[in-house]
């Protein structure tokens, strides 16, 4: 992809970004995306965090709830362990 392309797509919030790792680094920048409104996908192997995430139970005290919730409600944050997810992105 270009890099006219990425400016577009930044600047169009249609930019798909991934997230490797959803512990006190990966989760916080996640959020940080996902309430600028970019489609982000968090990937982690450990389905607990995953799982926690899906049911909107946070773990991490620095992560907003509310937020928290409300991305995945949104569909803007999606958690996943499926690499295949990892694909869909635009930039990891």
């Amino acid at each position: 992809m270009s890099e006219i392309i990425y400016k577009q797509k930044i600047q169009n919030k249609s930019l798909k970004i991934g997230i490797i790792g959803l512990g006190y680094v990966g989760l916080p920048l996640a959020m940080t995306y996902a309430k600028k409104g970019f489609l982000v996908y968090g990937y982690d192997i450990d389905e607990n965090k995953v799982n926690s995430l899906l049911k909107k139970k946070n773990y991490i005290l620095d992560v907003d709830n509310q937020i928290l919730v409300n991305t995945i409600n949104d569909k803007v944050f999606c958690p996943t362990n499926d690499q295949k997810d990892l694909k869909k992105c635009d930039v990891i």
